[in-house]
């Protein structure tokens, strides 16, 4: 998953952390440890897919 591409398309969509995490009855901590490649959750990429993200960023990363 590209975590700072993701960012970027929060910010320029207006999106923040929390409110992928209220969508994915989460906590916002955990939003930020995947997108930081700590830990990985199909609910958070859900959640980011249902706000529109696209799949480019959703991929796995050949670094992680």
């Amino acid at each position: 998953m590209d975590g700072l591409g993701i960012r970027k398309w929060f910010l320029d969509r207006e999106i923040t952390g929390a409110d992928v995490a209220r969508k994915a009855g989460v906590s916002r901590s955990l939003v930020s440890k995947i997108l930081k490649g700590k830990c990985s959750g199909e609910t958070i990429e859900t959640a980011l897919r249902d706000f529109g993200c696209p799949e480019e960023l959703l991929k796995k990363s050949d670094a992680a």
